[in-house]
């Protein structure tokens, strides 16, 4: 597509930049999300158990989001990169980290606490229902122990944030201050899947190809 603007285009000192930009929405906007897409439709992996991976890959990467937001707008005072996001600091990426540790950790011990619940009858509780369901949510970590639960929060949650900054550099080139505005107060349509966007590819080699978890 941006080959072909370029060479029906008079002015070609634009044509790298065409080329560039159809390549990069190719990648950014195909290519990373696509790894979430195998991990749903995975074959080798039971029932829903693709679905709930992918929904809590999602949760893990954006309360680091949250973390980072309420701990930068309460206690943050240094600067992480202005040029590029000034509102964003230091201490805020290090909460995000931390929250999204947390909260992968905290998925684990769910995890971990219903193994009794893999399976339950059509007659039981609703409470027993509950921690099923439950169950089935979490099984992202039903091969992980707690120390690669923490290492992989820590690790969305960078990536996250490097998705994040690497959005903001997107809007700073090409001067705009939201991506979008079809949904009110959250910055645009990119500023909400930049992270995730991110996280993709890293988390798909993270758990089938590193640690084979899933």
């Amino acid at each position: 597509g941006g080959g072909f603007v370029a060479l029906r285009n008079k002015d070609v000192t634009t044509g790298l930049s065409d080329v560039a930009s159809t390549w990069l929405l190719i990648i950014y906007g195909g290519v990373l999300p696509s790894f979430l897409v195998v991990m749903r439709c995975d074959s080798a992996l039971p029932g829903p158990v693709g679905a709930w991976s992918v929904l809590c890959i999602i949760i893990v990467c954006k309360v680091s989001d949250i973390g980072a937001y309420f701990t930068g707008s309460f206690v943050g005072r240094t600067p992480l990169i202005p040029h590029v996001s000034p509102k964003k600091s230091v201490e805020g990426t290090l909460g995000g980290i931390m929250v999204s540790a947390l909260v992968s950790f905290a998925l684990f011990k769910i995890h971990s606490a219903t193994l009794l619940y893999t399976n339950v009858s059509m007659n039981a509780s609703l409470a027993d229902k509950q921690l099923f369901h439950l169950h089935q949510i979490t099984s992202l970590y039903i091969r992980m122990n707690g120390t690669q639960a923490l290492i992989f929060g820590v690790v969305m949650s960078i990536v996250g944030q490097l998705g994040d900054l690497l959005e903001s550099v997107f809007k700073r080139s090409a001067k705009v201050k939201d991506s979008a505005h079809l949904v009110p107060g959250f910055g645009g349509i990119l500023d909400m899947v930049d992270s995730p966007f991110a996280v993709a590819p890293i988390a798909w080699f993270l758990l089938t190809r590193w640690w084979q978890v899933l």
